[in-house]
């Protein structure tokens, strides 16, 4: 999930060690459960453009994913189902310290649009140093959210954290 306003992007990176994280129709059916429109109508003024992806780059984007991922719960219900996904399984979310109620006010939004369609997140709130340790280091995480500047060449990201060699802090290059 990303949301941006100005040069900033907020959303959602997944601990792909756990096998029932990595599923793929986990991540879609996350997508189709929060309505990030109205989040970003509710909390952000409606300043923002939604993108289904950390690339928010005008090169990179197509027309046709605008459309993408629109908030359809029951679809998101469907794909926990065709993945077996338990729905007792309450899935932690290491989020730096939040910064405000607002901030707070909509994360309770998004754990609510969740919990609708059986997916139970809780947030464990920590200081910076501490949530870089358990993304880099420990792998100490099932969900991050966190906030981070939209990088003008998106190749340096790519090789930090998604490529052979690199942090690999999601376990995505394994």
């Amino acid at each position: 999930i990303d949301a941006t306003a100005g040069s900033s992007v907020t959303g959602y990176g997944w601990n792909f060690r756990d096998e029932a994280l990595a599923d793929p129709r986990v991540h879609q059916a996350l997508m189709y459960a929060i309505n990030r429109p109205a989040l970003v109508s509710a909390f952000n003024a409606a300043n923002g453009t939604i993108y289904n992806s950390f690339m928010t780059h005008a090169w990179y984007q197509k027309p046709e994913w605008a459309d993408l991922y629109q908030f359809e719960p029951d679809r998101a219900r469907a794909l926990l189902e065709e993945a077996g996904w338990d729905s007792s399984r309450t899935v932690n979310v290491n989020v730096i310290t939040l910064a405000n109620e607002d901030i707070r006010a909509m994360v309770a939004a998004e754990q609510q649009m969740l919990a609708d369609v059986g997916f139970n997140i809780q947030f464990q709130e920590m200081e910076a140093a501490v949530w870089v340790e358990r993304f880099y280091t420990t792998y100490d995480f099932e969900l991050v959210r966190v906030t981070f500047g939209v990088f003008p060449d998106p190749d340096g990201f790519l090789n930090f954290h998604l490529s052979t060699g690199s942090q690999n802090a999601f376990g995505y290059a394994n």
